[in-house]
């Protein structure tokens, strides 16, 4: 075995663990951050006074949204029960007026036209009205015929639907649903008809029966416990997502004071001017939340295209293109984890493009006949993605320690955690860039490295870089 091959598992080792210490060093920085804050008795009152409160109106504003949520959604069915149960009992009670065979084979079956037309028939003179409901029209007979006719079919599919479940199964497959909303919406036909024809008791009753029976089919077609269980998971977690969302749009001037509050016990400049804290909506601030939103769509959606063309010739393209798609959302998650600090726009207008536009530029671009695709397309996405070239920057000089950093930050997708976490990512990803080193700089001992760190904490970040962050 050669010098060369015996070095390079040696090398690799190195390199990984070097990663890999760089990485947790990132990770720390939001532990550190937390322990800067408990090391003082007001800086720690502060945070978790406002951090607590903040999650119990958030529990309580979710727990009021699910229960109004629940209820509306009972109280339509319960009105709906009852409409249909008014609609076949309202009907004043009479004998079954008998059907001729010939009139069963001239009536035609009930449709909504036909129903539209009866409805449109003109009302009778005042005189004429006794006279009409005491000798039933042909009409009257055909409806009847009809009604009958829609009836004896809902018979016959009802019991053709139930032989395909056993009484103990669940059926949750999409053919057997399908059958029975269609069963669902011939029973609301019949309810229909019902509001204009005399029916007998023994009508009724059938009517009723028949709602019984569809009600043990829908019982048939609902979740089990886990498929139950996950409905309510996410029921639950989108409320606290939006009881959160809209905590922090009206509480965020607090956040705002603990990260000053964190960034003074670190050495870091903060990055916003000292402020009194409210409670109040500041309509600039949610206008720039939903500009950047928008700006992090528009910089995510061109690799998604990208990626969904490439995964075409796999066999499995849905797992290659779900794979891909991950690791680009983790790409622009660190990016977008280091654009917290307003240091991470220093070189809005100076900085190179990100690696992937390079690749592109340099590989595709000089090709023959796709060139001229290619510089097109390369212009179209760098004109989505330049406003984020600043932060793509900084992660390149710093890949290990934001993508630990971005691992911590992911304890924001959380509810009620990322309250107490948010406000400590910008003043970690702040530490971080401050450690970063200028190109052609060598510091030969560890102590240098972090006396310089300490230096440029100190420095304030630059207008124009907390301007860019605000845009953006």
């Amino acid at each position: 075995m050669s010098f060369v091959e015996r070095a390079i598992p040696g090398v690799m080792h190195r390199r990984l663990l070097e990663g890999w210490q760089r990485f947790r060093h990132g990770f720390q920085q939001l532990l550190l951050t937390f322990q800067a804050l408990r090391g003082d008795a007001l800086a720690w009152k502060r945070y978790l006074r406002v951090c607590t409160v903040q999650a119990l109106v958030t529990a309580a504003l979710a727990s009021v949204s699910l229960s109004t949520a629940r209820h509306s959604s009972e109280g339509l069915r319960e009105e709906r029960v009852r409409q249909a149960l008014q609609a076949v009992s309202a009907v004043e009670p009479g004998a079954a007026e008998p059907v001729t065979p010939a009139d069963a084979k001239l009536a035609p079956k009930s449709s909504a036209s036909h129903r539209r037309r009866s409805k449109a028939k003109s009302a009778p003179a005042p005189g004429e009205a006794t006279k009409d409901q005491a000798q039933p029209t042909d009409g009257d007979a055909e409806d009847r015929a009809a009604f009958q006719q829609q009836v004896q079919e809902l018979q016959k599919d009802l019991v053709n639907l139930s032989a395909k479940a056993s009484p103990t199964a669940i059926r949750r497959d999409r053919d057997f649903q399908e059958a029975r909303k269609g069963l669902d919406e011939q029973f609301s036909d019949l309810e229909h008809e019902a509001e204009h024809l005399r029916l007998s008791a023994e009508e009724k009753a059938l009517l009723v029966r028949l709602g019984a029976e569809l009600d043990v089919l829908e019982q048939k077609t609902k979740p089990g416990f886990w498929d139950s269980a996950w409905a309510l998971v996410l029921s639950i977690y989108g409320s606290l997502s939006v009881a959160q969302a809209i905590v922090i749009a009206l509480s965020r001037d607090y956040h705002a004071a603990v990260a000053r509050d964190a960034s003074l016990l670190l050495g870091v400049a903060p990055e916003d001017p000292p402020t009194a804290p409210r409670i109040h909506l500041n309509i600039a601030w949610v206008r720039r939340k939903v500009q950047q939103r928008t700006r992090s769509l528009l910089c995510f959606l061109p690799g998604v295209a990208l990626i969904s063309v490439i995964s075409l010739p796999f066999p499995g393209r849905a797992v290659v293109s779900s794979l891909l798609t991950a690791v680009w959302a983790a790409y622009w998650w660190v990016v977008w984890t280091a654009s917290k600090s307003a240091r991470a726009w220093e070189r809005k207008g100076v900085a190179s493009p990100p690696f992937y536009l390079r690749w592109w530029h340099s590989h595709l671009t000089p090709l023959p006949y796709v060139g001229g695709v290619a510089r097109a397309l390369e212009r179209f996405w760098a004109r989505l993605t330049r406003v984020a070239y600043s932060p793509a920057e900084a992660v390149e000089a710093q890949p290990a320690e934001f993508s630990g950093l971005a691992a911590a930050r992911a304890l924001q997708l959380i509810p009620l955690v990322k309250l107490y976490v948010r406000p400590l990512v910008p003043v970690a990803a702040a530490r971080l860039l401050a450690e970063r080193s200028r190109p052609g700089l060598r510091l030969e001992s560890p102590k240098e490295q972090a006396t310089l760190a300490a230096q440029r904490a100190a420095v304030p970040a630059s207008p124009g870089a907390i301007a860019a962050r605000d845009e953006m």
